[in-house]
């Protein structure tokens, strides 16, 4: 699977590439084993985010997508946490 992102990404400039990891490899106990592994087949550095700024970079997704005016409240129930933003 990650063999397939990695040709996915082959075609795009190494500088507009960001790639984050979230709650599974903050919990994982063998996180650092993964990224090591990971990083080798998609040649590109893993950051590991805090669940604060997987929320508001979530939330930020949302807002600049909806057409929605005003305060809104975004869940974002994942595989290994949930969030919930209020902005």
């Amino acid at each position: 699977c990650l063999a397939l992102f990695a040709e996915r990404l082959q075609d795009i400039p190494k500088q507009n590439i960001t790639i984050v990891a979230t709650a599974t490899l903050r919990l994982a106990t063998n996180a650092d084993e993964f990224k090591v592994k990971a990083e080798q087949i998609l040649a590109h550095k893993i950051n590991v985010i805090s669940g604060e700024l997987e929320a508001r970079t979530i939330y930020k997704g949302v807002a600049h997508t909806s057409s929605c005016s005003g305060r809104q409240l975004v869940i974002d129930i994942g595989g290994a946490s949930t969030e919930v933003v209020i902005g």
